[in-house]
């Protein structure tokens, strides 16, 4: 899911940079807003996703610890 925006936005970015070189005009407020709004939305759900993500491997980690340290004793 996030490698296909990924890969949706750098095939934009390349192509409209291609653009701007050829065009002459160097700058694109109208792209620059859209940059800037994929960028948020990468930047929000990604670091609440690898939040998620992180907590779960810890408690995962601490469920591994406990179910050895239990296991030597018992």
């Amino acid at each position: 899911e996030w490698e296909k925006l990924v890969e949706i936005f750098d095939n934009t970015l390349r192509h409209r940079s291609a653009e701007a070189l050829h065009s002459g005009a160097g700058f694109d407020s109208a792209f620059l807003q859209e940059v800037m709004q994929l960028h948020s939305v990468l930047h929000d759900n990604l670091q609440s996703k690898f939040t998620t993500f992180q907590a779960d491997v810890m408690q995962q980690v601490g469920q591994l610890r406990s179910d050895s340290e239990s296991s030597a004793f018992g």
